[in-house]
This record gives structure tokens, sequence and C-alpha cells, in this order.
């Protein structure tokens, strides 16, 4: 219990389950009035936080009820009654709220009106009423409409607000008084902000001029990280209603900074999604200000990063923005690459915090490795996890103090973009409903270059192309004929809009001409975020027989290459180089065909062993998920031919389908694979997250953390018998005179694959353009 309530990390739903236990078998028994009040109030605050994890109404039910049953054990006049009765109602509200039921907000109002008329006007306690009963004021007002309502809720945080600035010269006042105060004082601020959008949304002006934040990210330091984070956001937003763009900047620098704290590496991975999906996109509950949504549409929405992009820019801050985007984009990723980085240089310049470093680092995918979801699990596994993660921070904070490694481990700077662009340009694009700007990323510099696109529009063209090439072979040829249309007119909308413009700005403004060897061809990498994430960049052009020849496509101009963000790219870089041709060597087969036939499963694999003799071949009911991981440790090039899933509501668990269950990417993202070469995965949806398209959860990342520098995947469900003839073809361009592969030049090859088979089937776009290669 000690550990929910005062550990350093972030809430882990897996404490807060043993502490809840604890306390309801502490409570059940006999305990003074004062305990009974403390513990009670503790156990309302743990019940109702794992609604944050849950996301079922049932948990804060559970709080409000509990709390009830307390409060009726205790004398309204005992010690503590009133913090139970304020905590248990403040939950009740929100239930109310929730489900507008109209009935249990005013309840909750009538006995925080009762609680806050007990109390010494002014002193801190009565301001920490004040907190939860304005705030249910303003829910109850803004679902009535009520102007008298709000502008009383109104009076009452300012009114606190001036007991706060005064609580120092009270008699009363003591450390303890003075801690309490800077607890309260974040509090009073978010509540006061809520209050004033009742206000403004109810009586259709806004309260008086806008009030200078109060927000000082120097101060904000000594706070913990959930609060810097809350706060960073509310300043955040204070600033973009003002349209001070440097504050917001600024603002955004910090909630991004204090993000991977509150994403503890201490969490189960499914935690941490969830806690990271309502950090970025918001919160749930529905009051002033809401529009009543779950969570965003799933291929557009709010996202932190996206907007401290924005806003930087809007600052006229194009390197902060880069940067800004890096640090809130694949944040999972990038935390799981941490422990599986390369350490030589810190090896070199001190081998004795390297060596420290790698046992840590061990570790901690040991812990990641064993933990589990189902149920509060093994308490001294879970203060073990807590205990390693937090070890690991003040690791990463002891080296990051040694000269030459203060940017160990970080996002990249922008030094470090830039050198990371040497190989080609880097285009990172930023979709946001402010604005949207692509930032070309080449060994000279960042340059910025504004999109003429909305995050609207390009969600909808998404939602088209989504459809239209998933249009099944088997419907009328005008069902498969118009769908081929929305797809050249997608593709040709992306080339006028997108990628022409940032092909210009990177210097590739000609096709690349006819009999140029392989190796001489442009590299591009492509990291796109919102629904962008969801189209074809690669393929984007005009690429009707009749415009062909034209050369405006960025097939004709360079070999596309994807990456969820520079720093999983430089961390693919940072790979060994393949070493024995490629090997050894993998393919896992399972059925493809419908009623479980094979499919051109079989035909796949051929294609592959008609280059590699002796493949090793796992299949049918060998094809077991434990079987697979087992192989996956040795061997350095590996072709899955099975079927893939991407799950939209949770992307961990999106799959490869074997012969006792799933693949999951959260299954291959916990593996260390040092001698991992290319992954190459032509299953369908094996590179599409929807629900968090900036994280980039899917079966490709999965295969790049767990240590494949390059996978060649599929966007969408590919034909069975083109990926057959991919796939012939992709070998034998990497093979070399020994026998083995040469998969240095992967990407290169995969291009020069999908334009042979764009003049196949030139009619139909969807067949070719589907394949993609990620990484380095």
């Amino acid at each position: 219990m000690r550990a929910a309530l005062l550990g350093t990390g972030a809430s882990d739903p897996r404490r807060l389950a043993l502490a809840v236990d604890e306390l309801e078998t502490v409570l059940a028994g006999p305990l003074p009035d004062a305990r009974r009040g403390f513990f009670a109030t503790t156990l309302v605050t743990f019940l109702a936080a794992q609604c944050t994890f849950s996301r079922r109404n049932e948990d804060l039910e559970r709080a409000v009820r509990s709390g009830d049953r307390q409060l009726a054990l205790l004398p309204p006049t005992s010690a503590r009654y009133v913090d139970l009765l304020c905590s248990v109602e403040f939950y009740r509200s929100q239930y109310g709220i929730l489900h507008q039921d109209g009935a249990t907000v005013a309840r909750a109002c009538d006995a925080l009106a009762w609680a806050l008329g007990r109390l010494p006007e002014l002193s801190g306690s009565w301001i920490g009423c004040v907190i939860p009963y304005a705030h249910s004021m303003a829910g109850a007002a803004w679902m009535r409409r009520d102007v008298a309502g709000v502008q009383e809720a109104v009076r009452l945080v300012e009114l606190a607000a001036q007991g706060l600035e005064e609580l120092p010269g009270r008699p009363e006042y003591s450390p303890e008084l003075a801690a309490l105060r800077e607890q309260l004082r974040p509090a009073l601020a978010m509540v006061t902000e809520l209050v004033q959008t009742a206000y403004d949304d109810i009586t259709g002006y806004r309260y008086g001029p806008p009030e200078p934040s109060s927000w000082n990210p120097v101060t904000e330091r000594a706070l913990p990280p959930r609060a810097r984070f809350e706060n960073a956001r509310t300043a955040l937003t204070a600033a973009l209603n003002t349209l001070n763009w440097p504050r917001a900047t600024d603002a955004a620098e910090a909630a991004l900074e204090a993000l991977p704290l509150v994403v503890s590496q201490a969490l189960h991975r499914d935690d941490r999604q969830t806690v990271l999906r309502d950090a970025l996109l918001g919160r749930r509950y529905q009051g002033p200000g809401s529009d009543g949504a779950d969570f965003p549409d799933r291929l557009a929405g709010t996202s932190l990063a996206r907007t401290a992009c924005a806003v930087a820019l809007a600052a006229d801050r194009t390197e902060q923005a880069a940067a800004l985007l890096e640090q809130g984009r694949a944040v999972l990723m990038g935390q799981d690459l941490q422990a599986r980085s390369d350490d030589s240089d810190l090896a070199a310049a001190h081998p004795g915090v390297a060596r420290e470093f790698t046992a840590l680092a061990r570790r901690l995918r040991e812990t990641e490795s064993g933990s589990t979801a189902d149920g509060p699990g093994d308490p001294a596994r879970i203060r073990d996890q807590h205990a390693v993660a937090e070890e690991w921070q003040r690791l990463l904070a002891r080296i990051r103090g040694l000269d030459g490694f203060g940017h160990f481990l970080l996002p990249p700077s922008a030094d470090q973009m830039r050198h990371e662009a040497k190989d080609g340009p880097i285009v990172l694009i930023n979709v946001d409903r402010l604005r949207s700007d692509a930032l070309v990323v080449t060994a000279d510099g960042i340059r910025l270059v504004p999109l003429d696109v909305t995050e609207g529009r390009i969600a909808h063209r998404a939602r088209q192309f989504l459809a239209a090439v998933s249009v099944d072979v088997d419907a009328t040829r005008a069902g498969r004929r118009e769908a081929a249309e929305t797809v050249f007119d997608t593709l040709e909308w992306l080339w006028d809009t997108i990628a022409e413009p940032v092909l210009d700005a990177a210097g590739l403004t000609r096709p690349v001409p006819e009999g140029v060897p392989p190796a001489a061809v442009p590299r591009l990498w492509w990291s796109a975020s919102g629904p962008l994430a969801h189209l074809p960049l690669h393929a984007a052009g005009h690429h009707r027989p009749v415009r062909l020849g034209d050369g405006c496509t960025v097939l004709d101009r360079a070999a596309s290459s994807y990456t969820p963000s520079i720093r999983a790219l430089r961390h693919a870089r940072q790979a060994p180089a393949a070493r024995g041709g490629g090997g050894p060597f993998l393919a896992v087969r399972q059925p493809t065909g419908t009623d479980g036939k094979d499919g051109a499963s079989v035909a796949e694999v051929r294609a592959m062993a008609r280059t590699l003799a002796e493949l090793p071949v796992v299949q049918g009911a060998d094809a077991t998920v434990r079987r697979v991981l087992t192989e996956l440790s040795s061997a350095a090039t590996v072709h899955f031919a099975c079927h893939g899933l991407s799950d939209a509501e949770d992307p961990s668990r999106s799959h490869l389908a074997l012969a006792d269950g799933r693949l999951t990417v959260r299954d291959v993202a916990r593996g260390h694979l040092p001698q991992a070469q290319l992954a190459v995965l032509l299953a369908c949806h094996t590179t599409r997250t929807d629900r968090l398209p900036d994280e980039a959860v899917h079966l490709t990342s999965a295969f790049q953390t767990a240590g494949y520098p390059q996978v060649v995947g599929a966007l969408w469900e590919a034909t069975d018998l083109v990926s057959v003839r991919l796939t012939e073809h992709l070998y034998r361009g990497l093979r070399t005179y020994g026998g083995g592969l040469d998969v240095t030049d992967t990407a290169r090859v995969l291009h020069g694959i999908v334009r042979r088979l764009r003049e196949r089937h030139s009619g139909s776009p969807r067949v070719w353009a589907p394949y993609v290669h990620t990484g380095r």
C-alpha cells in the first residue's frame, strides 16, 4: 500500500490492486475513527485511479459505493470525515457527469456545500474542499446551462486563489501547511480553468480578460512527473487560447520531457500503452469543453507531439519543432530500444559504467519479459520491476552527466538528425489541426515545407483509400473499377499536395535516368504522423498509363523507406553488418488459403528455397509460438508466409497466426536479437496501426525493436500470386555468388521489383503498391 501511495514511479494498476486488497482487509476490522477516515479516503482514491487504466465505469461506481459504506461507519464530527466526504462526492459528481445524471451531480454538490460550511473560511482545508465543490458545481451548471451556478463556482475559485496567497500570513501556518499549499496550487489552477471554460460555454462570452498563467517550468521540476505533465499540458492549452506560440512551445516541451517518467517502464506493456494513449490523446470523461467522445477518430484526433511541433513552427523554431515531434512519437518503441542500444562509445570512454549499463539493461528486459497483466501479480516481482526502472533512470541521469554523453539515449538533437540524413533525406511530416508541414532533414539542414492540407481532409482520404484497397477480388467489375479509380486518385492527390513539394525541397526534382545502377538510386526515408501514416507515400504519383512517362511519381525519383522515428532509424543503423552471407535463414509457413488450405504459402516458401538451398522451414503443427520464438533467437534472415492481422482496438495484440495461436507484437518486441538482419512479413497489415498511428505499434516495428534493422512488410492485404513473385525476385536480387544473401541494399532491390510489378499491373496500383521497406 505504501508503494502505491508513495512510490516514485508512475501509478501501476497492479500495485493499486494490491493496495486496494490490503486497505479493504484493514477496513474490515475495528479502527479508530481518524484512522478509518484516512484509510477509507485512500481506498476511494485508489479505486477511482483504477478506472484510469480499466476504463470501466464500474470501477468509479465501486469507489463511490465503498466510500458511502465507510461514511456510514463514521460520525460526522469525527476527524477525517470531511476529507472522506469530499473525496467520495467528487467522484460521485464525476460519475454523474459521465452518465448525464443531474440528480447524482446535485446530490454531490449539496454534500460538498455542507462540508464547506463546516470549515473555517480561507483555511487550507476550506480551500481543499473548494476544489471538488467548484469542479462539481461547474459540471452541474454545464449540464443545466445554469448561469447562477457557474457564477458561484467562479466566485469560489477566486476566493480560494486569494486564500491560497494569504495562507502564509495565517497564525496556524506551518511546514505541513506550506507543503499542502504547494499541492493545492496546481489543482486549483486546473479547476479554475475548467470553471472558466464552463462559464464561457454557458454565458457565450469570455469571463474577463485572459488571466496570465502562473506556470513556471523551472519551479515545476520539483513536482512529481504526473503533476508536471498535467500542469504543462494545462499551460499549453492556455497558451493556445491566447495564441502565445513561444509559451505554448515551452509548455509542450515540458510535457514531453515528463512523459517518459509518466509512462514508466515499470508498468506492464498494456498499461504503458493505456497511460500513453490517455496522456497523448486527452481525457475520456465528458464535461465542460468536451464533445463527449470516448477517443478521437482512429484516423484523426489530437496528439501532443503533433501539437508541440505545430506550435514550435508557429513560434518560428524549426529545429525545435523537429526535436519535439521526435520526442513525442514512437515513445513506447523508444523506451524499448533504450535497453537494446549499442553502448560501444560508452564502453570505450567509461568501461566500468558500460558494464553497469549492460547488466542493468539485461535486468530491465528480464523484468519486462516476466511481467503479466492478469491480476495483481506477485508483489515481490512488481517491487523489483519498479526498483529496476527507477535505478535505470538514475543510471541514465548519471551517464548524461559524463563529459560527451549529455544526450545519451535521448531523442536526437538537430545535429544528430542531420548526421542521420547523410545517406539520403529524411522527411518528417506533421499533421495537426493547427497546421500541416513537412520537415525535410538533409545533411545540410532542416527545411520547412508548409503543406496545403488539413488533418480532416487527410483522414477522409485515408478512409476512402483503405476501403478501396479492401475491395475483394470477387467484387463486381464495376466495384473493382471504382476502387481502382479511388486508389489512382489518392496517389495523385498525395503527389500534388505532399510528395512533389517535399521531393523538390529534398533536391529530388527529376526521374532517375534509365540504366542507372541500382546502387546509385537515391534513398529517401518517410516518417509520417497522424492519418497520413495510413497512406502509401512511397507510391504517391501519377501512375495512370497516359502519365507514367512523365516521371511524376516518388517511385521514379527515389527508393523509399519508412521509419517510425529518426531515433529508430539511428538504432537500426547501429546493428552489426551482415556476416556469413546473411544467414542463418528461417522460413515460417502456415496455410493462407480459405478453409485451412495452403493458399500461396507453399509457393512463397518454395520461391525462397530456390535461392537458398537447404532452407530451414518451420511449418504446420510445428510452427508454434514457442518454437518460432526459439528459432528467431538464431535466425538472421526470416520470412513469414502466414496470415497477419492488425488489431484496431489494441495494437499490441496485432499478430501473425501460428499453429497454436498468435505471435503478437508484444511477444516479438520482448526479444533481443543482436544477430538479426532482415525480416520479411508479406502477411496483410504488418505495417499498419489504427488506434495510435503516431506510436507505430505494429508487427514491423516489433521486429525492429527485437533487433531486425530492416523489415519488408505490407500496408494492406497483398495478392497471393504477386507476393510469390515478389518473394522470388527479392531473394534472387539479394543473392550473392557464395550462395547466401547480401541484405545491405534491400530497399533498392525492393524498389526495383515494385517498379517492375507496376509495369506488369499498370491498371491496378492496389496490387503493386502495398509492399514497403522499413529501416536502414
